[in-house]
């Protein structure tokens, strides 16, 4: 029972550790673990493949991403970014035209200079600046239309954990924290069990070999009714005497639910990590490019036709002028645009709502959604922890 427990203590330490392979690289396999000489943290060697797995079954069964990011309001948005605005009006009054003497000026495809008086140039300022709010809000209901598009939570939240294997590691902790100590001490209570059964067997029967095999057939056994106990019955079970059979791990399902999106919120989907995904990740980074020009020229051409002195001003300079006039203003846009959405980054958490959903959402499944979340998870390698406790 005592060398079981040890083992047991062993075994869930290789779980986790170490992070990074140790030993000869003399021969590795795929997804392996162990190497020819070596060993490698079971989870952070797992880390792309358990973290893909997770996050599938979360967006099929937690979180509808579509309806997560429609909580963002547009004109809070706009409202929150109208500082931002302001200066990016100012950035753009002054690109589209040369300044000189104090008077917003334009060379036209006839090479003719233009001034514009002072208070012509302010009006400008105070027009960029009501259709840089609108513009706000075009680029964000866009974006909550086409949302796989433009948030890839399986790429960030697979992305986050293979750069810090560290996050998976501490959710697995936490998440199972009473069940690694009932995996620990199961080697005590049923190497225990199975040493008295072992030794009533030396009793009759003693061959070399049956120390060897029978601690093998121990080690095994223990692992395989501990992880069973972690997940199994799934549904409580009434026995006789009023005890109840129902898996560990399922049992905690409202403690570990908050664990588990507490865990995620903190450390990968904050507002300032999604954010900065859309607006790094090669997947979503065009889109939200694309989008954000498109829909800024939508807004200089709805200008030049609803608005009389920039239509005027249009046709003085010239349609190559104009053009490079648009291209300015687009330009400026997205260039600077990013760089103020910090501003949201508070309202955005407090919208998203990430960790209340998740949570919620994870206590109201039932036992067997519950099981059908995490399990798979831990199931990417039972089969190895249970032969690492074998051969211990």
């Amino acid at each position: 029972g005592v060398v079981n427990w040890i083992t047991n203590a062993l075994a869930v330490k290789m779980i986790f550790s170490p992070e990074e392979y140790i030993g000869l690289n003399i021969k590795r396999w795929p997804d392996t673990p162990a190497g020819l000489i070596g060993w490698q943290g079971i989870v952070p060697c797992k880390v792309e493949k358990m973290s893909t797995t997770m996050v599938e079954l979360m967006t099929k069964r937690l979180l509808d991403v579509r309806e997560v990011f429609g909580r963002l309001d547009k004109a809070k948005c706009g409202e929150l970014l109208t500082p931002g605005i302001d200066s990016i009006a100012g950035a753009v009054v002054n690109d589209v035209a040369k300044t000189k003497g104090g008077a917003l000026a334009w060379v036209g495809d006839s090479g003719v200079l233009g001034a514009v008086p002072d208070p012509v140039v302010n009006w400008g300022r105070n027009l960029a600046r009501e259709q840089g709010k609108e513009l706000v809000a075009e680029v964000l209901g866009e974006m909550q239309a086409r949302v796989p598009e433009v948030w890839d939570v399986k790429t960030q939240v697979v992305g986050a954990m293979c750069r810090d294997k560290k996050i998976i590691i501490e959710l697995f902790q936490r998440c199972g924290k009473d069940e690694f100590v009932f995996i620990r001490r199961s080697g005590l209570y049923f190497g225990f069990l199975f040493g008295i059964i072992q030794m009533a067997q030396w009793l009759v029967w003693d061959p070399w070999w049956s120390l060897a095999v029978g601690g093998a057939l121990v080690g095994y056994a223990t692992d395989w009714l501990a992880l069973k106990l972690m997940f199994e019955p799934v549904e409580p079970v009434k026995l006789p005497f009023g005890f109840v059979l129902h898996g560990a791990f399922i049992r905690r399902q409202q403690e570990v639910s908050g664990e588990f999106a507490a865990l995620l919120r903190k450390r990968i989907l904050t507002a300032e990590l999604i954010w900065r995904e859309i607006l790094t990740a090669e997947n979503t980074k065009k889109v939200f490019k694309e989008i954000l020009e498109r829909k800024t020229r939508e807004q200089v051409a709805k200008a030049r036709k609803t608005n009389k002195l920039i239509c005027a001003a249009a046709l003085a300079m010239g349609p190559k002028a104009w053009a490079r006039c648009e291209d300015a203003v687009v330009g400026r846009v997205a260039a600077d645009l990013p760089s103020h959405l910090p501003s949201v980054y508070g309202y955005s958490d407090e919208a998203l709502d990430l960790e209340e959903t998740l949570k919620q959402k994870m206590q109201q499944l039932s036992g067997q959604e519950f099981e059908g979340v995490l399990h798979p998870v831990f199931q990417e390698d039972e089969l190895t922890l249970i032969l690492v406790g074998a051969f211990l």
